[in-house]
């Protein structure tokens, strides 16, 4: 029996230690999360940003994420049966804490983009967002070639896309988001607004989105 717990404990610690997520190279020193006296304690496992976002405050679950984030990656298809088992949509926010992943983040909503009306678009994001997270792609042109062969679209289609203005403007928000929100890391869940998820304590992906709809009801 002792041996048991022994190995149960050893599978558990670096599982832990993935769920940490992908951290920014630059750090944000300023703490900007701070917990209720009050109406946290009705909701376990939160924290209440310093600044709640206004634009968010009727998205009932958005997520913080880089697409060349491996635990962002691993964190996808358990979103994708989350959202379906509970009828839930994931307001998807490219993090930008560093010049890489702004740089990722335009080549992100340049892709949403230039596949709106594609019937590849969801199996395409998967491989691109797998060859992302596993560093496979290390430039703009990369990118586009891989994607626009995933998407059969001309690379043309993409490149203009992620050079679009609207492009630019959504990048820009996805900027400020992530500034209001003092995360230093991903990936994060965000519900209304104004509570983030902690993983402290976490055994699997499962439990940070039962942590998200725990939280969701409370709030409901």
């Amino acid at each position: 029996m002792k041996r048991r717990t022994l190995l149960l404990g050893a599978a558990i610690a670096p599982f832990a230690s993935l769920l940490a997520g992908c951290n920014s190279e630059e750090k944000n020193s300023s703490k900007q999360h701070r917990n209720l006296e009050g109406k946290q304690k009705a909701i376990p496992n939160v924290e209440r940003i310093s600044n709640p976002i206004e634009s968010l405050k009727n998205v009932d679950i958005a997520e913080f994420f880089w697409i060349g984030c491996p635990h962002c990656h691993d964190l996808e298809p358990h979103v994708i049966k989350f959202q379906k088992d509970n009828k839930l949509k994931i307001h998807k926010i490219h993090a930008t804490l560093n010049k890489r992943w702004v740089d990722h983040a335009k080549w992100y909503y340049g892709f949403i983009e230039a596949s709106q009306k594609n019937m590849l678009k969801h199996s395409a994001f998967n491989k691109i967002f797998t060859e992302m997270a596993e560093r496979k792609i290390s430039s703009e042109d990369e990118f586009i070639n891989s994607a626009s062969a995933k998407l059969k679209i001309e690379p043309t289609v993409l490149s203009e896309a992620i050079s679009s203005d609207k492009v630019k403007h959504q990048v820009e928000e996805a900027k400020q988001l992530t500034a209001q929100s003092g995360i230093n890391g991903v990936p994060k869940l965000l519900i209304r607004g104004e509570y983030l998820v902690s993983m402290d304590g976490v055994k699997s992906w499962e439990d940070v989105l039962n942590r998200a709809l725990v939280a969701l009801n409370a709030l409901s």
